[in-house]
């Protein structure tokens, strides 16, 4: 055992952090990070660590906190993300050495920052990150990293709390000054590390909880009591209960606990483990790799939860080739694909408040996501697209409430003739490795001459955005015959940085609905000019 987890494991002994003795704390291959291993068999539902929440290092618990809370009172709006003055907690603690508290725990963190990717774009001496980070920022070009670093733009939020709260604080305190990059490499452990415990201590570093690694298909997971007096902490009724501002807590079930339980934190198993193997946790279950890598500094080899989305711009002559009559139903998308059921055709889009404010960042809505599927949104946009090209370029020319009936019925048939697409293509794959007899071919008795040229027209569209978007990508021309392999190990040059996000690129490039094209027409689909 290295004198890092040695030094680890016993600080979590003296502050009361039970840790499951089938559980195993290992140095990572790369001597950096912490590993969890499982010995034996552990069932789900086992609380397999216990960490009471005064052992975690929050703005509530560090040793400067009444000064620091006292800055937070009156901090500016602006200012208020959660991250940044945990970041000034670790930054304090930090600068006391063997004098503080949480020593044994600190001394166990990386000792280098964590190459997140919103420092990638900096080319700063003030800030420490890897030397080929301008390779690998250059590869996010057009990628949903560069949009979400753009749209969270980190860096001069940390200069400006860095100026004006980290500077004067650590003065106020009469510690040494601390130069920008230092508070960036504490910023970057709370980035990747923090975990929310509740209501009175906000986000915190949580030792040993923060020691297991990130996979989609975790075997534990973090659990607080969130449901506390925002003021105090307790679990029980106190004096701040009855102040009007103040949040009631009655309809918390959990929240009267008897004063003699331990308030702890835990990590609790879901899923059984087998012995010999790591114990993951998940950071968040629904994070594409633009967020582990923009938030964490790592990505997933696999990651199903990625999307490319498409911003408006990149719509924009679609959108305004489209009069009020269609706008209006792209605003009614519901409308349209009602009725329609479960899909492989299109998804859902999960948005989040920003992307219901409209703007820009809603365009996350038009997307396609790591299985080659278009948002529900995209799809209605290209089903409304191509049908109204065809009522325009058409001798009929229906009123507003026909071409509505036109519309949902059309979308109907469009919906019936790609399902079966789907089907036929799944169960030719199914057959590729048998001798069998040819997939049937589709039922073509119901679709009329426009549903094929829209659904023709709406494989098209897809081909060119996807074209679109790789030329996009990165600080080289790729495109669908792009030789990865060779990018890999020309254009990354072996960068420890860049490699993988490259690998991210390429997992980036969505699949185009011109295999369904190709695939279809092998499978006698008819031609529109039939």
């Amino acid at each position: 055992m290295s004198a890092r987890i040695a030094g680890l494991l016993a600080w979590c002994k003296d502050n009361a952090i039970s840790i499951d003795p089938r559980l195993k704390i290992i140095e990572s291959e790369d001597d950096a990070g912490i590993t969890v291993l499982a010995t034996e068999v552990i069932a789900p539902q086992t609380s397999v660590v216990q960490i009471p929440k005064n052992s975690v290092l929050s703005r509530r618990t560090c040793r400067f906190a009444g000064v620091i809370n006292a800055a937070f009172e009156v901090q500016h709006l602006d200012l208020d993300e959660p991250n940044l003055w945990l970041s000034l907690v670790l930054l304090t603690e930090l600068s006391q050495g063997t004098h503080s508290r949480w020593h044994g725990y600190l001394q166990s963190l990386p000792p280098s920052p964590v190459p997140l990717a919103s420092f990638w774009p900096e080319d700063r001496d003030d800030i420490e990150t890897e030397k080929d980070s301008k390779l690998a920022c250059a590869w996010t070009r057009g990628t949903e990293v560069e949009r979400l670093i753009q749209h969270e733009d980190v860096l001069p939020k940390l200069r400006e709390f860095y100026i004006s709260t980290v500077t004067p604080t650590l003065k106020k305190l009469e510690l040494a000054p601390v130069s920008f990059r230092r508070f960036c490499y504490a910023y970057s452990l709370v980035s990747s590390r923090a975990f929310h415990i509740d209501a009175y201590h906000g986000i915190a570093m949580v030792p040993i909880a923060d020691a297991f690694n990130h996979v989609e298909e975790n075997q534990v997971h973090f659990e607080s009591d969130y449901h506390v007096c925002p003021t105090c902490g307790s679990f029980d009724q106190c004096e701040h209960d009855e102040q009007d501002d103040q949040p009631s807590r009655a309809s918390n079930p959990t929240t009267f606990k008897s004063s003699s339980e331990d308030d702890t934190c835990e990590m609790v198993t879901n899923s059984p483990i087998h012995p010999d193997t790591e114990v993951f946790n998940t950071y968040d279950s629904s994070a594409p790799n633009s967020k582990l890598l923009v938030h964490y500094g790592f990505m997933l080899e696999a990651n199903s939860n990625d999307v490319v989305s498409f911003a408006i711009s990149e719509l924009e002559e679609w959108l305004e080739g489209l009069n009020e009559t269609p706008m209006e139903a792209l605003d009614d998308d519901e409308g349209l694909l009602r009725g329609l059921g479960a899909s492989d055709l299109f998804f859902e889009v999960e948005q989040d408040e920003n992307s219901k404010s409209g703007g820009e960042n809603s365009s996350a809505r038009f997307a396609i996501n790591a299985e080659g599927v278009v948002s529900k949104r995209l799809f209605t946009l290209l089903v409304l697209r191509n049908m109204w090209k065809v009522q325009q370029n058409g001798e009929q020319r229906w009123p507003a409430s026909d071409f509505f009936d036109w519309l949902r019925h059309s979308a109907r048939l469009l919906f019936t003739l790609f399902t079966s697409i789907v089907s036929a293509l799944n169960a030719a794959e199914d057959d590729e490795d048998d001798d069998g007899p040819p997939p049937t071919p589709i039922d073509d008795s119901s679709f009329t001459r426009e549903t094929y040229v829209v659904a023709l027209g709406i494989c098209s569209d897809i081909d060119h955005l996807c074209i679109q978007k790789l030329k996009q990508l990165g600080p080289v021309d790729v495109g669908w015959g792009t030789d990865w392999g060779e990018i890999l190990d020309v254009g990354a040059g072996g960068s420890s940085m860049a490699m993988p996000v490259v690998s991210y690129v390429a997992d980036h490039v969505p699949i185009s609905y011109r295999l369904l094209l190709r695939r279809s027409q092998e499978l006698e689909w008819p031609s529109p000019m039939q």
